[in-house]
């Protein structure tokens, strides 16, 4: 397990509108990338593959996904 949190941890969409506009950045044509609740720290951020599962200890069913990663170059300045 790389996270353990819940939904209530993510920063809501209004958040987000707020701090655009607190900015000047909130106009048409910007994209937001926003990331998730934090990571354990022992994890390897940086690894080839990811594996995740979501869970609804509710109804008993999950749902999940993995990939392969190839780190990009780093930026041009």
């Amino acid at each position: 397990m790389i996270q353990n949190g819940t939904l209530a941890e993510l920063l809501s969409p209004l958040y987000w509108v707020d701090e655009l506009r607190e900015r000047g950045l909130l106009e048409p044509g910007t994209v937001l990338m926003s990331g998730t609740i934090p990571m354990r720290t022992e994890v390897d951020q940086f690894s080839a593959g990811w594996s995740v599962e979501l869970g609804d200890p509710h109804t008993n069913r999950s749902i999940s996904l993995s990939y392969s990663v190839q780190q990009t170059p780093p930026a041009v300045d």
